[in-house]
C-alpha cells in the first residue's frame, strides 16, 4: 500500500484531503451509522414492535372478539326464552245481555271497557329440524375464521416488516460499499497528486480520479436518500422513529431450510373452515324442509282475567303446543341442491389452493438453493477482485499500472463486494419466505440478525 504522508505544499494551494473530502451530510452519514450499531435492534425486535402497533392487526383483533361474542349468543338458543309483558284495551260498545226474572228483568254487562293485564310468558322450541344446532355451529365456524384472519394478518405484517428491515441493510451496505470504494479513489488521489507535483505524474490522471470522486459522491449522496426512505418505511411499520437495524452480516449464518406442513398454513385452514360452512349450511338449508315443535306458556295477572261478571284482579294461565310444517312448492328442495353443490365447490377449492401452495413452496426453495449457489461463486469473485486491486496497487506504485487500470479494479472490487453482501441480505429474506410458506410460527422464524 502506498504511505498517505504528504510533502509540503506549495503556498496557497490547499492541502488534498481538503479539496477532494466528501459532502458533510456522507460524512457525518457514515459517523451516524458506526455510532448506532452499537445500539441497533434485530429484526425480532422489529416484528414484534410491528405487530404491536399494526392497526390492521387491531383491526382483525377486534374482529376475532366481535366473532367469540357472537358464538357465545347464538349458544343461547338453545334455551327457552321468557318474557314479561303488560297490555291496556279500551273496548266498546259494551255487550249487555238482558235477562226476564220472577223477581223483575235486569241487565247484565258481558264485557268491561277496561281490560288490563301483566303476564310473564315461556317459549320453548323443542324441535327446529336441526336449525338452531345449524345456527350455532355456524357462528362458531365464523369464529375460527375470524382468528385465522387475524393469523393471516399477522404474517403478512410479520413479513413485510422483515423485508424492510432487510432493505434499509441493504441500502446501509450499498452506501458503506461506496464509502469504501470513495476511500480507496481519495487516497490513491492524494498519492497521484503528490507525484504529479514532483513531476512523476500527469494532470489527466488526476482528473480521471476527480471524476471518479465526483461520481462516487454522486452515488453516495443517491443512497443516503434511499436510506432515508427506507427507514420511514420501517418507522411506518414499527411505530418507532428512534429504531436503529444492525450492519449487515459479513458472511451468511448457518441456516436450515424447514419442511413443508401444509395443514398449518392459514390458507388451508381457512379454506377447511369454508369446508365445514359449506356443510353446515346445507344441514341448514335441508333442516328447513323439517316441521318445528314449540312449547308456549303465560301467566297471566289480569283485570277482569278469565270472569268479566265480577270484574276483579286475579291470576289465570294459559299453556300450548305449537307444531309448525310448511311447504313452498319445492323452493326448499332447490335451495338444498344448491347448498350441496357449495360442498363440492368448497372441496374443489381447497384441493387447488393445496397444489398451489405446495408448488410455490417447491419454486421458493430451488430458488433459495440457486441463491446459495450463487452466492459461493460471488464470494469467489470477491476474493479475486479484492487480490487484483492489491496488486493494480503494487503495480502503479511500480509505475506499471495506470490510474484507468486503478478505477476499473476499485468499481470492480466495489460492485464485487456489494453484489455479494446484498446476496447475503437477499438469501436471509429467501429462508423467511420460506418460513412463512411453509407453515413456521413467527416466532419461530430466522430473525436473529
Amino acid at each position: 500500500m502506498f504511505s498517505t504522508t504528504v510533502s509540503r505544499r506549495k503556498a496557497g494551494l490547499k492541502p488534498a484531503f481538503m479539496r477532494c473530502r466528501p459532502p458533510v451530510s456522507i460524512v457525518l452519514g457514515i459517523f451516524f451509522c458506526t455510532v448506532i450499531t452499537s445500539f441497533a435492534q434485530t429484526p425480532q425486535e422489529a416484528i414484534d414492535l410491528a405487530l404491536a402497533h399494526d392497526n390492521d392487526i387491531a383491526a382483525a383483533r377486534a374482529g376475532r372478539v366481535a366473532a367469540e361474542y357472537g358464538a357465545q349468543a347464538a349458544a343461547y338458543d338453545r334455551l327457552p326464552q321468557l318474557s314479561l309483558g303488560s297490555s291496556y284495551q279500551y273496548r266498546a260498545p259494551d255487550n249487555e245481555l238482558d235477562l226476564t226474572l220472577p223477581t223483575g228483568s235486569t241487565t247484565i254487562n258481558l264485557s268491561r271497557k277496561h281490560n288490563m293485564e301483566l303476564s310473564a310468558g315461556l317459549h320453548w322450541l323443542l324441535f327446529s329440524g336441526f336449525a338452531v344446532e345449524s345456527n350455532i355451529e355456524q357462528q362458531r365456524l365464523q369464529s375460527l375464521l375470524a382468528d385465522n384472519a387475524l393469523q393471516s394478518t399477522e404474517l403478512d405484517v410479520a413479513f413485510k416488516t422483515i423485508s424492510a428491515y432487510r432493505n434499509v441493510q441493504a441500502t446501509q451496505l450499498q452506501h458503506s460499499s461506496l464509502a469504501s470504494g470513495r476511500e480507496r479513489a481519495r487516497i490513491q488521489f492524494e498519492q497521484v497528486e503528490h507525484l504529479r507535483e514532483q513531476g512523476m505524474a500527469n494532470e489527466v490522471d488526476l482528473l480521471s480520479l476527480k471524476l471518479a470522486l465526483l461520481d462516487y459522491d454522486r452515488q453516495l449522496m443517491e443512497t443516503a436518500a434511499n436510506i432515508d426512505n427506507a427507514r420511514l418505511t420501517l418507522e411506518t411499520l414499527t411505530g418507532s422513529k428512534t429504531f436503529t437495524v444492525r450492519q449487515p452480516p459479513a458472511q451468511l449464518p448457518s441456516l436450515v431450510v424447514p419442511e413443508l406442513h401444509i395443514e398449518q398454513l392459514y390458507q388451508m385452514q381457512a379454506f377447511r373452515i369454508r369446508q365445514e360452512m359449506a356443510r353446515n349450511q346445507q344441514r341448514l338449508t335441508d333442516s328447513a324442509r323439517l316441521p318445528t315443535f314449540s312449547v308456549d306458556s303465560l301467566l297471566h295477572y289480569g283485570k277482569p282475567g278469565t270472569n268479566s261478571v265480577e270484574d276483579e284482579w286475579m291470576f289465570y294461565g294459559t299453556i300450548g303446543l305449537s307444531l309448525n310444517w310448511s311447504c313452498n312448492w319445492g323452493g326448499n328442495r332447490l335451495a338444498s341442491a344448491g347448498a350441496r353443490a357449495a360442498v363440492t365447490q368448497a372441496d374443489a377449492n381447497s384441493r387447488a389452493v393445496r397444489q398451489q401452495l405446495e408448488q410455490l413452496y417447491k419454486e421458493e426453495v430451488r430458488r433459495y438453493i440457486s441463491m446459495d449457489s450463487e452466492l459461493a461463486i460471488l464470494k469467489q469473485a470477491f476474493d479475486v477482485t479484492s487480490k487484483k486491486m492489491e496488486i493494480i496497487q503494487v503495480q502503479y506504485k511500480e509505475g506499471m499500472a495506470s490510474v484507468t487500470d486503478f478505477n476499473d479494479a476499485n468499481l470492480a472490487l466495489t460492485q464485487a463486494e456489494l453484489r455479494y453482501r446484498s446476496q447475503i441480505l437477499a438469501i436471509l429474506l429467501e429462508l423467511n419466505r420460506i418460513e412463512l410458506l411453509s407453515g413456521k410460527p413467527i416466532e419461530q422464524w430466522s430473525v436473529s440478525q
